[in-house]
């Protein structure tokens, strides 16, 4: 019963370690890149990502792993904003089907 208590406390040590180095608030990059890359599947990812975009944080963006069927049209159509964007500045994988495919259609645009 001590030993479980004790582990217990390790980890909940650890997770307070843990949260101490987690930053307060979102960090800037340090440095713009050449280009952008945002893998699909969460709910703000692609906003998130053409906002990069849009204060000069890269000059081209990749959003990998896009349905087949969708298109430039749809993140239009969800981000009405995205239009000068998506003309000059974002390219579309669609080739994408899972991390490994993510990450060898990123390594070739890249």
């Amino acid at each position: 019963m001590l030993a479980c208590a004790g582990i217990l406390l390790f980890i909940g040590l650890g997770f307070v370690d843990f949260l101490s180095r987690v930053p307060p608030s979102e960090e800037k990059p340090s440095r713009n890149a050449d280009g952008i890359v945002v893998l699909t599947g969460g709910s703000s990812r692609v906003s998130d990502a053409l906002e990069l975009l849009s204060v000069g944080y890269g000059r081209r963006l990749l959003i990998s792993g896009v349905h087949p069927t969708n298109g430039y049209s749809d993140i239009q159509r969800t981000l009405p904003d995205s239009q000068r964007l998506l003309t000059c500045c974002v390219d579309l994988d669609r080739s994408a089907v899972n991390t490994r495919s993510n990450a060898t259609e990123t390594r070739r645009w890249a």
